[in-house]
């Protein structure tokens, strides 16, 4: 699996660099969506199920949102399944700089139980 990200001169990234990647990824910004077409009071079993096939499989899931329902939906999971790893990754441009900021299962519960802003 991997454990950093580094882009370099691609579309918006003129330099990004992630590092402490999880097993489930979870990107938020403006960007495509995961959820669409999904009600939001499916999404926990969305992710649910993500999750678990995630584990079962042995693989590695980046998935994109700007959606909070979406956010609030994958921390619910995160938290109930911390072995299995799960990561918020938010960018954030800056000047000629992409910067990721991550929050583990921890820091996303603060982050949705505060309805901090990550988008």
């Amino acid at each position: 699996m991997l454990t950093s990200l580094q882009i370099q001169n691609f579309r918006p990234f003129r330099h990004l660099q992630i590092e402490r990647l999880g097993q489930i990824n979870l990107i938020a910004g403006k960007n495509n969506e995961i959820e669409n077409g999904i009600h939001y009071t499916a999404q926990p079993n969305l992710w649910a199920s993500i999750f678990n096939a995630a584990h079962r499989l042995n693989v590695q899931v980046f998935a994109t949102t700007h959606s909070w329902d979406c956010i609030t939906s994958f921390q619910k999971v995160a938290a109930e399944n911390k072995e299995k790893n799960g990561m918020l990754i938010r960018l954030e441009a800056k000047r000629e700089m992409t910067n990721a900021v991550l929050f583990d299962e921890s820091e996303l519960s603060i982050v949705s139980r505060d309805q901090i802003e990550v988008r």
